[in-house]
C-alpha cells in the first residue's frame, strides 16, 4: 500500500508550523497485512508526517514517520494525536481528566512540560489526526 509522506512535520517540543494545505513529499509502501494490522480498515485517509523534536521520546523519537488518521478531527479516547493549539503545530499525547474538565496534553520525555486545555478553551484545539503507528528511522 502506497502512502503519501507529507511536508508537515508536527514538533515534539515547543512547535512546528501548521501549513493548510501541504505537499505531498513523497510516498512510503507498506504491505498491505501491516497496513491494515496497525492502521485500521480507512487506510485510504493515513498521511504520514516526518516528526521534529525529542518530546515524545522515548516512544516517537525526531525523525520517525507518524501514521495519521486524518479522518480523526476531534478528542476520541487517549492517545496521541497531531494538534494546532496557539496557531502551532504538535504531536502529543492528550488525556481526559474528568476530574478537574480538562484535557491533558502530555509529552511522553519527563523532561518536557505538561499542560492543560479546560473545557473553556476546547473549541481552540484543531485535531488534524490520531496516531495510528510510527516507524523508527535509526542511524548510526
Amino acid at each position: 500500500m502506497r502512502i503519501p509522506v507529507l511536508e508537515a512535520f508536527p514538533y515534539a517540543g515547543s512547535s512546528g508550523e501548521p501549513v493548510d494545505w501541504p505537499v505531498v513529499l513523497g510516498h512510503i509502501d507498506v504491505a498491505e497485512g501491516w497496513a491494515r494490522k496497525h492502521l485500521g480498515q480507512a487506510v485510504e485517509r493515513i498521511r504520514a508526517l516526518p516528526v521534529q523534536g525529542d518530546s515524545m521520546s522515548p516512544t516517537i523519537k525526531e525523525g520517525d514517520l507518524a501514521f495519521v488518521d486524518t479522518s480523526c478531527n476531534r478528542y476520541e479516547t487517549d492517545g496521541i494525536y497531531v494538534i494546532v493549539w496557539s496557531e502551532r503545530l504538535f504531536i502529543k499525547r492528550l488525556v481526559a481528566d474528568f476530574a478537574h474538565d480538562w484535557i491533558e496534553v502530555r509529552s511522553d520525555n519527563p523532561m518536557s512540560p505538561t499542560w492543560h486545555i479546560s473545557a473553556t478553551q476546547i473549541d481552540n484545539l484543531t485535531v488534524c489526526g490520531r496516531v495510528k503507528a510510527w516507524l523508527a528511522v535509526k542511524g548510526y
